[in-house]
């Protein structure tokens, strides 16, 4: 394995400092991280993993339970939260989806309440997994806990693993009366990760339902009038956005997620704004402490077109790609700020009426 492992280490250096521009230094660190943390991965989970005959057997008997759950079982009492659980995490987005979660969602923060819902849209719970494979045999607890789970994830909608059991990225999804997303414990501990890849795309078909359209697309608004700018990915949406607010009499909706209506109404959806190194030309760089500027040369470089690019290359090979995604951005999350840190005296308003729509494409200068 080590020496595997150790012959990758040329391509993925290759890779990061000819292809991404990673400076060698830091490409060196990098591939050693994510090595060490790979070896640690899979010495954990296969090498050392051996399972007692107790927990074989009980494992056998909750997969063979589990295969015979009935279809009409869908969105029962077997895919629902668990009794007396409780979701200390509440958004009301407009009066249109309500979210309730057991795990914070930051890009959420603006639309937080207190209270929960008595019918909410969407529901976010942790699925609880038992500590370790190796620890003593199964007791009759952990062993129905196991079954449970198992029933679960048979009678979700949709379930995706990937990774190293319970360390890895897992998420089983099941709709009827509303939708509930059961997550594994890493997601909790990298929330960026769990909103970008499950909770978005979700809320997207939600508001479809509702009768909206949650769009790629940022909105300032003068004088009520809304103007939706959107472009591709890195080609400058943000920084657009700061300056606008900076130089011109504009008032804020949204950076990157627009609400719209049937009427041509748009809805603010003010999630944090990921920046970059550059993008801080654009904004008084003054208003970010000395620890969040330095920070942020290390965070741009990582989430970075350059770094997304390496990450698609990660994900077409059999790299579990989304359980390392969720453990690097919970090591080093990504350059997220409300639009109050980056422009002074900003006013964000709730909706406008869309007059006008800006579309961002790279050319000549």
């Amino acid at each position: 394995m080590n020496n595997v492992l150790l012959a990758l280490r040329g391509p993925i250096l290759t890779l990061m400092v000819s292809a991404a521009g990673i400076h060698y230094i830091l490409a060196n660190l990098i591939s050693l991280g994510a090595i060490t943390l790979l070896r640690y991965l899979l010495a954990d989970r296969w090498i050392w993993a051996k399972s007692s005959p107790a927990e074989t057997a009980n494992a056998a008997t909750a997969t063979s339970e589990s295969s015979v759950v009935a279809p009409e079982r869908r969105g029962s009492s077997v895919v629902a939260a668990p009794t007396g659980k409780t979701f200390p995490f509440a958004y009301d987005v407009h009066g249109i989806v309500q979210i309730e979660s057991m795990v914070r969602l930051p890009e959420l923060d603006y639309f937080r309440v207190s209270g929960t819902f008595q019918n909410a849209d969407l529901r976010i719970w942790q699925d609880k997994r038992r500590r370790s494979r190796r620890a003593a045999p199964a007791t009759p607890r952990s062993a129905h806990r196991d079954q449970r789970r198992q029933q679960r994830r048979a009678a979700a909608d949709m379930h995706y693993e990937d990774g190293p059991g319970r360390y890895g990225f897992e998420v089983a999804i099941t709709y009827k009366e509303r939708t509930e997303i059961a997550t594994s414990p890493l997601l909790k501990l990298s929330p960026h990760v769990l909103y970008t890849n499950v909770v978005e795309p979700i809320l997207r078909w939600t508001f479809v339902r509702k009768g909206h359209a949650l769009c790629h697309a940022a909105c300032v608004s003068f004088g009520g009038q809304g103007v939706l700018i959107t472009a591709r990915t890195d080609t400058g949406k943000t920084t657009t956005i700061l300056r606008s607010l900076t130089h011109h009499a504009c008032v804020f909706l949204s950076d990157d997620m627009t609400i719209m209506g049937r009427e041509g109404q748009v809805l603010s959806y003010p999630k944090p704004l990921t920046i970059s190194r550059h993008t801080l030309r654009a904004v008084n760089a003054a208003r970010l402490s000395l620890p969040e500027r330095m920070a942020l040369q290390v965070q741009s470089l990582l989430h970075s077109r350059s770094g997304r690019q390496i990450g698609l290359l990660l994900g077409q090979t059999k790299i579990p790609a989304a359980s390392l995604n969720a453990i690097v951005q919970m090591i080093i999350p990504p350059p997220k700020y409300m639009v109050d840190r980056l422009v002074t005296n900003v006013k964000v308003a709730d909706g406008a009426y869309l007059t006008n729509m800006i579309l961002i494409e790279r050319g000549p200068s």
